[in-house]
């Protein structure tokens, strides 16, 4: 339908809408409206999707060209309380160029040495099947289009390159395996487990590396399945250094198969589709990615715990377990002299980086807000509460507002600004730390020197 999804607490979020494409048409859906509901055709069943995961959201909507789909929505800004609308939408292909890899290299300067990063932001693991059979060399998928822009990367001089897993829910298995292959110098990448108790592993059949340089991997909860293939497997090899939060612990295959197939003699002509797990996913250390995901190297705050959202706060879950490791050798990029230091120096910037401080306090306060359990009903005590919850934030945004100021003139360096992306430019706390996290990876490596 040409909307990016994202999650929202409970709700999936409509973060944009695609020109062109249904949902822009329609007139109807904006940014920032929540889906909490779909149904299928003009006459479906509305199914409250309220709770789901992003992904399982984006997978209901999707269909075949042609085709209808129903969306419940609550409008952007509107309480919980409020009117939902219904919007009727037919199914049209889209491209996905907006949710392609892309890439942007960020300067950064501390002590005097001026670092050039590489930023990889990767939405999905994809693949365009008829490209692929088309023409089996030239063809749009992740491996590919990250490929290109590594040699892009290196082509302006990057010191390091960092994959931006966050919110990626996954995709193609055979993407995740190339990709991570780009990476390593050929072997086992992932281990499946089927239901009879057979091991098949996975391997990257091609030994040489597309890049060798220093590398960070960032994750966040809702970071999942095959994300969680890629960042298992550069941690296991010692490839790169993982940042951000734990990934969500999606670590199971599922099938679909359509009920008419048991029934052969029966006339009806929808049964419906039955979706069941046919296997796990294991890291080649032998530890499944199911329910507990990946832990980073270095952990961040984190802004959803593991008890509200990820696949461990589901009741029905497989539990984790572990199998035989697979036969791998590390490459010991990362030790852990330098994971000590990384994670020292992360502990400094957490206590004195004004966007890092203000993401914790908004954690903390948030924390507070949902152990709340009562809500008064008097309209002048709740405006009197929003109005000192804001002068507070006020007050504080405005002395970290001059902090951070003080923190990126001293940081930027004098260069170009028409060229690249800069780090006065960014305003993601999680991104600028694991900038700088790579840069202090890659003084830890003794490659750069003041300039």
């Amino acid at each position: 339908i040409g909307a990016f999804l994202q999650q929202d607490n409970d709700f999936t979020k409509i973060t944009d809408v695609r020109p062109g494409g249904p949902a822009f048409l329609s007139g109807q859906i904006s940014k920032e409206d929540r889906i909490v509901g779909i149904a299928q055709g003009a006459k479906g069943e509305m199914i409250d999707v309220v709770g789901w995961r992003s992904d399982e959201v984006a997978g209901n909507i999707r269909g075949p060209k042609g085709t209808i789909v129903r969306l419940k929505l609550l409008p952007a800004g509107a309480n919980l309380s409020a009117e939902t609308k219904e919007v009727s939408l037919v199914r049209d292909k889209i491209k996905l160029d907006e949710a392609k890899a892309s890439g942007n290299l960020i300067h950064y300067i501390e002590n005097d040495v001026h670092y050039k990063i590489g930023v990889l932001t990767i939405p999905d693991f994809y693949l365009d099947a008829e490209e692929m059979q088309e023409d089996p060399e030239n063809y749009t998928s992740t491996t590919n289009d990250v490929r290109r822009l590594i040699r892009e990367l290196e082509a302006k001089g990057a010191d390091g390159i960092m994959l931006d897993l966050r919110n990626n829910g996954g995709g193609a298995l055979v993407e995740a395996i190339s990709l991570t292959g780009l990476f390593l110098p050929g072997g086992s990448v992932v281990q499946v487990k089927n239901s009879r108790e057979q091991i098949q592993q996975y391997y990257d059949e091609d030994k040489a590396m597309v890049y060798k340089g220093p590398l960070s991997v960032m994750v966040n909860r809702f970071s999942a399945s095959a994300s969680e293939i890629l960042a298992g497997a550069i941690q296991d090899y010692k490839r790169g250094t993982i940042v951000g939060e734990q990934t969500y612990g999606k670590g199971t295959v599922q099938n679909v198969r359509n009920l008419k197939e048991f029934l052969r003699g029966s006339n009806e002509e929808k049964l419906g589709l039955l979706k069941f797990t046919i296997a796990k996913f294991y890291r080649v250390s032998g530890s499944s990615t199911q329910h507990k995901g990946v832990t980073p190297d270095i952990e961040y705050p984190a802004v959803f715990s593991a008890e509200a959202f990820g696949e461990s706060s589901k009741p029905s879950a497989l539990p984790w377990d572990k199998i035989s490791a697979a036969q791998f050798v590390p490459l010991d990029n990362v030790n852990d002299r330098m994971l000590t230091s990384l994670r020292n120096g992360h502990k400094q910037q957490l206590k004195k980086d004004p966007l890092l401080i203000d993401l914790q306090y908004d954690i903390v306060e948030a924390n507070k807000n949902q152990l709340k359990k009562e809500v008064s009903l008097n309209y002048e005590v709740r405006k009197q509460e929003q109005e000192e919850r804001e002068q507070r934030r006020v007050t504080r945004t405005k002395t970290e507002d001059r902090l951070q100021s003080e923190q990126d003139t001293a940081s930027a360096p004098k260069a170009d600004k028409t060229q690249d992306h800069f780090w006065d430019e960014l305003k993601d706390a999680y991104l600028k730390e694991s900038i700088r996290l790579l840069a202090q990876q890659i003084e830890l490596t003794g490659q750069k020197s003041p300039k």
